[in-house]
């Protein structure tokens, strides 16, 4: 007797269940991207940075706040002029709470009217400046030990040389020795593991072998993390601690290096987390229970995914949502997960570049769900293109004299198409024509071999 894994018999007894919105939108969002967030739980304030000029109907000019019910500017936002004085956009790419104030990093010239050059600090209802960025921009705050780590593309800081990081104690800059003697550095993330501070980006460090993309500092001298990557274009873009482990996520293959633009390091060697992505991880969050991933990728552990992934240790889980663009970033505030990005839709609903979770523990398809047979339907069928604009085909392979049943529903839960083939063997193909039907979210089921599968059809 075959058995079906619990997913699969949850949506037989719920079947409008893959229907449940998922996302929820945050006013009417941004205009451009938003590359980072910061959940301020001191005041409960949701911050955006990026290079956009509303959020809402407000002008706000590359950073935004949310309170749980509209946006609202801080002031006349950001600015940015290229070498002849030309306006450019400028983009916020990091903010953070330190010491009572809202700290904001990124590419510009200019906040709330005053001139500060990639770094400024909120003092009530004004910003001042604190230093000068000098040779880049600041893309990313970490707190820790009273001390604020400051990570990006710079020469110098506050008038210090110190090459991709350096330090504020609220008063003063310190500096840390290069890690490369060029002071070519693009450090993108910093976090504390195991008593040493980790750093990673995009540099080839000169201090010492072995330290590609990614080093740790124990607090006397930089340390190679087994051998680093070979810095052949790869990357490394966000850190996070899960189960005690280090995860990292970047842009990095099998071949080259180990492991598919994510990895685990347990303080003495590298450690898979299954297969990998086929393209960059952007950001790493934990949040319920899981490590959740985010970056711009189509496929976990040969899954199809959309920018979106959870994993909880041993597999990997999809949403089934499907995103028109990338998603950037991650904040948790008030036990509530958020998510910014390039999108402009969620499951052809209009969600404009910031999103709030609001499904819950629900799962679409895991890597190794238990008790699905050898030969399930699903490691047979294939549906494309989606999303589509009129038809849809439907591929099955290795049949061996079976039924064959396809279902389409709308959003309510009707039926809008309904067919069975009787004696299918070998290679089953079918196109529907979903041409008449209005644009937005479908489901589709089929039923072969004694397995089901069901999947979101996005109809543009």
């Amino acid at each position: 007797m075959k058995k079906y894994p619990l997913l699969f018999l949850l949506f037989l007894m719920f079947p409008l269940f893959s229907f449940a919105q998922l996302w929820d939108s945050l006013g009417s969002g941004q205009s451009k991207q938003v590359r980072c967030l910061y959940a301020d739980t001191i005041e409960n304030i949701l911050y955006a940075g990026g290079g956009f000029s509303h959020a809402g109907s407000v002008e706000v000019d590359g950073i935004a706040k949310w309170n749980g019910i509209k946006w609202d500017s801080l002031g006349t936002g950001v600015d940015k002029y290229d070498g002849h004085g030309v306006h450019t956009t400028a983009n916020v790419l990091a903010i953070t709470r330190y010491k009572g104030m809202i700290y904001a990093g990124g590419a510009f010239d200019s906040i709330g009217g005053i001139k500060s050059h990639g770094i400024a600090r909120r003092n009530g209802t004004n910003w001042e400046t604190i230093g000068v960025v000098s040779g880049g921009s600041v893309l990313n705050f970490y707190v820790q030990n009273n001390l604020l780590y400051v990570s990006g593309i710079f020469d110098s800081i506050g008038g210090i040389y110190s090459p991709g990081i350096a330090m504020w104690n609220g008063v003063n800059w310190l500096a840390f020795p290069p890690l490369d003697n060029d002071g070519a550095c693009y450090i993108n993330e910093v976090i504390y593991y195991k008593g040493e501070l980790y750093v990673g980006g995009n540099f080839n460090a000169t201090c010492g072998p072995n330290m590609a993309d990614i080093a740790r500092w124990d607090g006397a001298q930089w340390k190679p993390v087994n051998n680093g990557f070979s810095g052949a274009g790869t990357l490394v873009n966000s850190f996070a601690i899960y189960n005690n482990e280090l995860y990292i996520g970047g842009y990095f293959f099998n071949g080259i290096d180990y492991g598919n633009c994510i990895l685990i390091w347990d303080g003495n060697d590298w450690k898979k987390a299954g297969n990998g992505f086929n393209a960059q991880v952007a950001d790493l969050i934990v949040y319920d229970g899981s490590l959740w991933a985010v970056g711009q990728f189509l496929y976990v552990n040969d899954i199809p995914v959309k920018c979106i992934a959870k994993w909880d240790g041993y597999e990997w889980c999809t949403f089934g949502s499907q995103f028109d663009n990338t998603i950037s970033a991650t904040a948790i505030m008030n036990n509530d997960l958020y998510i910014g990005g390039g999108f402009s839709s969620i499951d052809g609903i209009p969600i404009n570049k910031v999103a709030k979770w609001i499904g819950g523990n629900y799962v679409d398809s895991c890597r190794n769900t238990t008790s699905i047979d050898e030969d399930n339907v699903v490691e047979r069928l294939f549906v494309y293109p989606n999303p589509t604009s009129d038809y849809i085909s439907i591929n099955l392979s290795d049949l061996r004299n079976s039924k064959v049943e396809i279902s389409i529903y709308d959003i309510t839960g009707k039926i809008i198409f309904n067919e069975s083939y009787a004696n299918c063997t070998g290679k089953f193909t079918k196109s529907i024509d979903l041409d008449a039907y209005t644009s937005g979210l479908y489901l589709i089921k089929v039923n072969a071999d004694e397995s089901m599968f069901t999947a979101k059809i996005i109809k543009q």
